[in-house]
């Protein structure tokens, strides 16, 4: 500032301000005002530039003129302001119009021409929509209407028939976006893959640029000079324009497509895609490459759609695959799926391919069922595990006792058992067996009676017992002891009298009594009581029971020459009661009836039907031998591999028996049993008919051991 200072004092500086009054007072009579000569100025409003003459105007003035003038469609005023002796001007108060409410366009829709209105204003360069079934009842797609500077333009070009069901639309979409647009010069749809036998129908488009010049229709008419193009605003995004054709006739495969497309860049597209209408939504049938294929005629292109594979399928039990592809085109030449087992099942994961002759190519599965195999499994099992408890039925219960048939000796049936279940009138077959034994012995010993002083008679040896009782001071005997006490040691099976190993039970009044081979006392063949030359008589009885139990008791109570042992022939209702204990014969209490109710009163036969009913069954069946074919193994394979026909195998097997054995016929009672009441009655029937099946064989072996413990005692 110093610096300043002193220039400025020292004229080294510019000279300082003069006062601004000054200036004007000396500058106000020379000042002339400022003009702008006329002229010419360009004004560009929206896509129009349009020249605008401007006349001279003064400094300061503006010179206004229409945008309709400058562009039409716009709104407002171009305005030029003079300033410093130029001219600026400005188009900012320039605006596109828009379209008002309820202004109608003209549309054509199929081969008509309507009218369509917009509900509201529209904006410039805004797009609405309206349904093609506004103006025609039952059409598809919608009119594209859009204002464009107030004028409001439609496109019907989307509006069709609706199709016919699946397959009755079909049409190209591009896959690539295009700058400018889709243009199409011709399109053909074709049922064979050698592109003959062309299709007619409706044309359908997404949309057209022009009415005039870019119709759908161009696109079908066989000249090449006329095409179709897509309106796209700024670009077609992929998949946004399509040109298709809507077959009347229905439904109908497209197997080759023509497509003449243009050669520029921007209107072209490079892949191409063919769909068709499934009745829900488009599907795709196959995709081009075009710089892939050349052209066959001209700048045309023959698109060939691929087979879709309709045959050879995998196919078998639990296979399941995913080769049936989309629900129209399917799979194609190439295409591959995979076939597997379904759940449940299990097996190996097969590939197949998808042949050029519509054939799946691949090898089909082996699915094995899992369920099955285990229920195969168990059954194998389980009768395998039959067999064996088969097998050692048969071998313990009936081989090892040399069980015999029925039909190879009739005469193991008595009188006593036929016509008869086990049980008759609540009384068992042993007690019957045991009441005519004791009829046969009071017969016997009253016919000795009356035949004197016999001394080869029970009657005789009654008398002397009578005679030695007498001076012993014991009382008179009855006939009955008298034959009892001739007996090898004297005494009853109970125990009552001299015990078998007691000091009086040797011969001839000493010594030991002789032994069996397996050291047991025997007894003597002969009792020094018994009269001299008693006749010999074999027990006609056998009882029914535990073997080793009748064996052991069999053994220590020997029958002797007469066999009128108190064991088997008791003379009461007391000694009856025992002899069923003793043999195992306790039953449940009172024999109800034929013995139906009262499967327990024989145990073993119980417990067999129990645990093996099949088993207890094919021993029946067995056991009856008539006929002989019908044996064992024969029954028991019948039951097992026909269970539906249990109860009438049983029914005929009850009806065999009393056939057999001659009992009178009940069929509706054996119905009632084997069928009507099978789960609760049937094994309470084929306990008692196994009771009187088995008793002759029972009878039959107690005779055979009774004599062989006879003759061992003999020989002892």
């Amino acid at each position: 500032m110093g610096q300043m200072d002193r220039r400025h004092r020292f004229g080294g500086g510019p000279p300082p301000a003069l006062p601004l009054w000054l200036l004007l007072a000396l500058h106000g009579p020379w000042c002339v005002a400022a003009q702008c000569p006329a002229t010419i100025l360009s004004f560009t409003v929206g896509m129009q530039t349009t020249p605008v003459s401007v006349p001279a105007l003064a400094e300061g003035r503006s010179y206004r003129r229409d945008c309709s003038w400058v562009s039409p469609g716009y709104d407002g005023f171009v305005e030029v302001l003079c300033v410093g002796s130029r001219l600026s001007g400005s188009t900012d108060r320039c605006v596109a119009k828009g379209c008002v409410a309820k202004q109608e366009v003209d549309v054509q829709v199929g081969n008509d021409t309507m009218q369509v209105s917009i509900t509201g204003a529209l904006g410039h360069g805004a797009v609405t929509s309206a349904p093609c079934s506004r103006l025609v009842a039952g059409y598809e797609g919608h009119i594209w209407l859009q204002c464009s500077l107030g004028a409001l333009r439609a496109d019907g070009s989307s509006c069709h028939p609706p199709p016919r069901g699946e397959r009755s639309f079909w049409r190209l979409v591009h896959e690539d976006f295009l700058p400018g647009t889709w243009r199409i010069f011709e399109a053909s749809f074709y049922a064979t893959a050698k592109c003959t036998d062309k299709l007619q129908g409706f044309p359908a488009t997404s949309s057209q640029d022009d009415a005039l010049t870019s119709a759908k229709a161009f696109a079908f008419d066989g000249d090449a000079a006329t095409s179709w193009a897509a309106r796209c605003e700024g670009g077609c995004l992929p998949g946004v324009a399509w040109l298709g054709l809507l077959l009347p006739q229905g439904a109908a495969d497209v197997r080759c497509v023509e497509l003449y497309q243009s050669r520029v860049a921007c209107c072209s597209s490079r892949n191409v895609r063919l769909e068709t209408w499934d009745g829900a939504e488009w599907q795709t049938i196959s995709t081009w490459d075009t710089t892939q294929i050349a052209p066959s005629a001209g700048y045309t292109q023959r698109l060939v759609v691929p087979n879709s594979c309709d045959r050879g399928f995998p196919e078998g039990i639990g296979v399941t695959h995913d080769c049936v592809g989309r629900p129209i085109s399917g799979l194609q030449k190439g295409d591959i799926c995979h076939a597997s087992c379904e759940e449940g099942y299990f097996g190996s994961r097969t590939q197949f391919r998808c042949g050029s002759d519509g054939t799946m190519e691949g090898r089909t599965p082996t699915c094995y069922d899992t369920k099955a195999m285990f229920l195969g499994s168990y059954l194998g099992s389980t009768v395998i595990a039959l067999l064996v408890f088969a097998h050692q039925y048969r071998f313990w219960l009936m081989r090892r006792h040399h069980k015999m048939r029925l039909a190879d000796d009739p005469d193991l049936v008595l009188p006593v058992m036929v016509g008869r279940w086990h049980e008759k009138n609540g009384m068992g077959l042993w007690e019957s067996i045991l009441a005519a034994e004791h009829e046969e012995e009071e017969k016997t010993i009253d016919e000795y009676v009356d035949a004197g002083d016999s001394e080869r008679s029970p009657y005789a040896s009654y008398e002397a017992s009578k005679h030695k009782t007498k001076k012993k001071g014991k009382g008179d005997p009855s006939p009955r002891k008298a034959v009892k006490e001739g007996s090898p040691r004297g005494a009853s099976p109970r125990g009552k009298g001299v015990s078998p190993r007691g000091k009086d039970a040797s011969p001839r009044g000493g010594g030991s009594s002789p032994r069996s081979p397996k050291g047991k006392d025997v007894g003597s063949p002969r009792s020094p009581r018994s009269p001299k030359g008693r006749k010999k008589k074999k027990n006609e009885m056998g009882v029914k029971g535990n073997l080793k139990h009748d064996l052991d008791n069999l053994r220590k109570n020997q029958v002797t020459e007469k066999g009128f042992n108190e064991e088997f022939l008791g003379d009461s209702m007391e000694s009856k009661h025992e002899l069923k204990e003793s043999r195992g014969l306790k039953g449940t209490g009172r024999v109800f009836l034929d013995g139906l109710c009262s499967p327990c009163e024989d145990a073993d036969i119980c417990m067999a039907t129990m645990c093996c009913p099949l088993c207890r069954i094919a021993d029946t069946w067995h056991t009856i031998g008539d006929p002989g074919w019908m044996g064992y193994w024969t029954i028991l394979f019948t039951y097992v591999l026909m269970p539906c026909m249990w109860p009438c195998l049983n029914f005929y097997g009850r009806q065999r028996i009393r056939r057999y054995f001659k009992i009178p016929p009940e069929p509706h009672r054996d119905l009632c049993i084997h069928c009507c009441c099978c789960c609760c009655c049937t094994p309470f029937g084929l306990c008692q008919e196994a009771r009187v099946v088995d008793a002759p064989v029972y009878f039959a072996r107690m005779k055979q051991h009774l004599g062989f413990l006879k003759d061992e005692g003999l020989r002892a």
